[in-house]
């Protein structure tokens, strides 16, 4: 889904940046078909292996707070325009709440809350602090999108919201999805 909203928007003539998760506890970025691509690793990760930490790095690994230095390091170097980021984790909130202000589009889908709440999980610390997050975010949204109106439904019943909502579904399915 991102990957093909970041290259239809490239396509289009914006210059496109993605900041993603490292999954093999690697930090690098690229280039890709006129694509920036940054992976990045959460700002606890270089804790792990201490002694008794992997358990609270398992709970709550800080990913928010890396995102967030690394909009800065970006946005210093190169104006940022517009971010558009997922809910899940509050992935923005850092940004939203201390960077400059810039429009922020955050893209609803099932939430962590919304997960644990389907699979009989109990809110222990972390899950609270990602409820947090991800309601703090959507309530501090310039704009917000779903892929779907039942997404949308759901996640209003667990955050009260009144922000602009678009539904875009599934990108290889709209041609037209950005104008």
């Amino acid at each position: 889904y991102s990957s093909d909203i970041a290259y239809a928007l490239h396509e289009r003539g914006h210059k496109v940046t993605v900041i993603t998760r490292s999954v093999d506890y690697k930090e690098y970025n690229n280039q890709r078909d006129g694509v920036s691509v940054y992976r990045i690793l959460p700002t606890l990760a270089k804790y792990y292996n201490l002694p008794g930490f992997r358990h609270v790095y398992r709970q709550y690994d800080a990913y928010a707070w890396s995102v967030f230095t690394k909009l800065k390091e970006i946005h210093e170097k190169d104006h940022i325009d517009i971010i558009e980021t997922p809910n899940l984790h509050g992935e923005a909130i850092f940004w939203q709440l201390f960077g400059p202000r810039v429009p922020v589009v955050v893209r609803m889908h099932s939430s962590s809350t919304q997960n644990r709440q389907l699979n009989n999980k109990p809110l222990n610390f972390a899950a609270k602090l990602d409820y947090w997050q991800e309601k703090l975010a959507l309530r501090k949204a310039n704009a917000i999108s779903a892929v779907s109106k039942s997404v949308i439904k759901y996640n209003k019943k667990l955050v009260p919201i009144n922000i602009p909502m678009q539904v875009i579904g599934n990108p290889l399915a709209q041609a037209d999805m950005v104008q």
